[in-house]
């Protein structure tokens, strides 16, 4: 059976909520994505496209696996509408699904 040894650096390093690497409703991509996402700074400024460019999943991909977060509650796109850009979307990722305290 194999066994995991995981070995740490001081920093920089990502700390996620076990319940979301145990959340069966997640696909390894979206997980991926997810941990990708956690591990940038806040206000980092991104596409879909330059995210697939710099990984091996192509932008359908990366598509679905925003949709299955938002799906599963760990991702919520806010869109701000600005005069003169048009607009923005804001990327809120949660540590635990929002799905959870809903009744």
């Amino acid at each position: 059976m194999p066994i995991i040894k995981n070995h740490y650096i001081n920093e920089p390093y990502t700390k996620i909520h076990n319940s979301v690497v145990n959340d069966s409703k997640l696909s390894f991509k979206a997980l991926g994505l997810y941990l990708y996402l956690r591990s940038k700074p806040e206000n980092w400024k991104f596409t879909e496209e330059m995210i697939a460019k710099h990984h091996k999943e192509g932008i359908t991909a990366i598509r679905s696996a925003i949709k299955e977060l938002e799906e599963a509650g760990y991702l919520k796109r806010e869109f701000k509408y600005l005069e003169i850009k048009g607009r923005e979307v804001i990327y809120n990722i949660y540590e635990t699904s929002s799905l959870e305290n809903l009744s």
